[in-house]
């Protein structure tokens, strides 16, 4: 069931990159559905590459956009500016089954946020701001973003061939980290000292692509790429400096 619910959170974050431009109009409601196929990479020794075909839904009216376990509303949207407010899943946790370093842990649970985030256009490009804090109690902690984006069209000439690069930077707190990167003294093994995790600092890469086959249909693509800080890297659980998702897909407009 985790591996699920992590597809949906991934699967949001890539189809909110997708459709998530633009200004919002009172007036418009918008619906899409189709399909994908999602690779991702975990950090945790002994993690595997893993892929999933997924459905994908996204609905925007108004202020209010929803998709899959996220509830963004804007406040404000007008000028360039924008302030909104997001529940959004956080699924980074993992069973003790999933790899030999991970047994004997306890389960990592997933939990939700509630985030609050303010974005500027500028002509150069759109910087975005973010805090996002759990709202359940499970890792107890928070986390801090801040990207820069810039749409770029007409791609190599072709009017309907876009692209979004995006680079940035997080800060994530002492308690997020060491909830799922820690161990606690139960979970000593010959193979996994005891790590208390630090707050850290981490860099955001990230690039989609879209294309639009007709007035109705767009097929993209869409990769994200986070280098780890070293109090996450430096866990006995963790094998990778890095973890990255690839998000290919194609989007019907209703």
């Amino acid at each position: 069931m985790r591996r699920v619910l992590l597809t949906v959170v991934i699967l949001f974050i890539s189809v909110s990159i997708c459709f998530g431009q633009g200004e919002v109009s009172e007036d418009e409601t918008i619906f899409n559905g189709g399909v994908g196929m999602l690779v991702f990479t975990k950090p945790h020794k002994g993690g595997d590459t893993e892929i999933y075909p997924l459905p994908m839904v996204f609905f925007r009216k108004g202020r209010l956009v929803i998709s899959g376990t996220n509830i963004n509303y804007y406040f404000i949207h007008r000028d360039g500016w924008a302030v909104s407010a997001l529940g959004k899943g956080r699924f980074e946790g993992y069973d003790d089954d999933e790899g030999l370093f991970l047994n004997g842990m306890h389960d990592r649970e997933w939990t939700y946020e509630l985030s609050v985030a303010v974005s500027k256009e500028f002509g150069w490009g759109k910087l975005t701001g973010s805090f996002s804090s759990d709202v359940l109690g499970e890792h107890k902690g928070h986390e801090i973003q801040f990207k820069y984006s810039k749409l770029f069209k007409n791609i190599f000439g072709v009017e309907s061939l876009s692209t979004v690069p995006m680079i940035g930077m997080n800060w994530r707190s002492k308690q997020l980290n060491d909830y799922y990167y820690g161990v606690e003294g139960t979970e000593v093994s010959a193979i996994r000292a005891m790590y208390e995790a630090g707050s850290s600092v981490g860099v955001l890469a990230g690039l989609r692509v879209d294309y639009s086959l007709s007035e109705k249909w767009n097929v993209f693509g869409a990769f994200n790429y986070e280098w780890l800080g070293g109090e996450i890297t430096d866990s006995p659980i963790v094998g990778e400096d890095h973890r990255s998702s690839l998000l290919v897909g194609a989007m019907y407009k209703f």
